[in-house]
């Protein structure tokens, strides 16, 4: 159940971002107390695994970021999050199919406008790809 109340709170950022390119505080720490009731969900091993996934994409991202002003703040908490709320697989299968689709969508708008420098929103895809691969998971695959 709180995998699916998370999961209307990153639509909210998703669309948030959509419109605005820019999502505030509130709503992320909104979505960063759901990681919160979702810990005591998980074994001991999922819990240091999720860590340890949410540790590794916050230092990447982070030095990334000091390079090139290319993924904001709060792409990078909203993606630190999502391996503590849900677990590992969906989190990876979801990564999986944001990527493709942020892919696509990057080389359609770049085709469309030949303008290097336009931004396109990350979240909406993050949100397409968690609740895509959470959803194939818990119906489809189960």
């Amino acid at each position: 159940m709180i995998q699916l109340g998370s999961l209307v709170v990153l639509l909210l950022l998703a669309i948030w971002d959509w419109r605005e390119k820019k999502v505030p505080v509130w709503l992320i720490m909104l979505f960063l107390v759901c990681v919160l009731p979702a810990l005591p969900e998980k074994s001991s091993g999922e819990r240091i695994l999720a860590f340890l996934t949410a540790g590794s994409i916050a230092a990447v991202c982070f030095l990334w970021r000091r390079k090139e002003d290319c993924i904001g703040k709060a792409d990078i908490w909203t993606l630190c999050a999502c391996p503590l709320i849900y677990s590992v697989s969906v989190f990876f299968g979801g990564l999986l199919i944001t990527g493709v689709a942020a892919a696509a969508a990057a080389g359609i708008t770049y085709l469309k406008t030949k303008n290097k420098e336009q931004k396109i929103p990350f979240l909406p895809f993050l949100f397409l790809g968690i609740a895509g691969w959470y959803i194939g998971e818990k119906i489809l695959w189960s």
